[in-house]
């Protein structure tokens, strides 16, 4: 099984409850798609974490890019449980979400998505605006 979980678009005190008791559990193998968010960054130093940076300095194109990015989370969930941390919502402007999710579906592994605050639900107070 494969989880997805938003880290929200700031720290990781901005992550909820359960998605932060997912990402500390040490037994859960976690992959962020970068350590370049700052609950990313900050989850690394709590505890060990595999990111997918590698492949953003390997990738020629972005299609490339999520097509790594989703096989390497398939070769990991066909060996046992992992949870995939991204920035934001996993489903608001996550291509390697999506291609993961494709994927998932022919390989016949599992998938669970656990929602985060986007950048939208950042924005939205600070312009005062209803959307």
């Amino acid at each position: 099984m494969i989880t997805v979980v938003g880290l929200g678009p700031g720290d990781l005190e901005r992550v909820g409850a359960a998605t932060l008791a997912r990402l500390s559990d040490p037994g859960n193998r976690v992959i962020v798609r970068t350590l370049r968010h700052p609950a990313a960054a900050t989850l690394a130093q709590q505890r060990a974490v595999e990111s997918c940076d590698d492949l953003y300095e390997d990738a020629e194109r972005f299609d490339d890019l999520y097509t790594a990015v989703a096989e390497r989370l398939l070769g990991a969930g066909q060996g046992g449980d992992v949870i995939y941390a991204v920035p934001g919502h996993p489903l608001f402007g996550e291509a390697t979400v999506q291609a993961l999710l494709e994927r998932a579906d022919v390989a016949g592994v599992s998938t669970r998505i656990v929602t985060g605050v986007s950048f939208v639900d950042a924005v939205i107070p600070a312009l005062r605006i209803d959307p």
